[in-house]
């Protein structure tokens, strides 16, 4: 009996030491308040940078939750690029052919008019 309460009684303190050391390191790990960019600070107080938004949006100011969501983000709008592109190719293609059918029409209506000219201009000459 008194080797189980024994055990039981390390765990309990091994358990509590453990806690206030952890959640310490986890407050400071993804907290982003205690970090400041100094020279980014500097620069944006002496007004000697314009961009003052880069200096505000340190990426190391970011959590990794914050840094993975943004990963997750570029790669949707990759593939929402994609996507589209894909489907613009295709009514790209399909103006390009409507434009080339225009093209020859009209080619072939200045070869009837100089052709009608021509046949206009010999008959004018006899």
């Amino acid at each position: 009996m008194q080797r189980l309460a024994c055990v039981a009684l390390v765990r309990r303190v091994s358990a509590a030491s453990l806690v206030p050391a952890a959640a310490g390191q986890m407050s400071l790990r993804f907290s982003s308040q205690n970090y400041v960019n100094k020279v980014a600070k500097k620069k944006v107080e002496e007004g000697d940078d314009e961009r003052w938004l880069e200096a505000e949006l340190d990426e190391n100011i970011n959590t990794p939750e914050e840094r993975y969501a943004r990963s997750r983000e570029i790669e949707r709008l990759r593939k929402l690029v994609s996507e589209m592109d894909a489907k613009h190719a295709g009514h790209l293609q399909e103006a390009v052919r409507e434009r080339k059918s225009q093209v020859d029409l009209l080619k072939k209506q200045v070869d009837d008019l100089q052709q009608k000219i021509e046949l206009l201009s010999k008959r004018d000459k006899e």
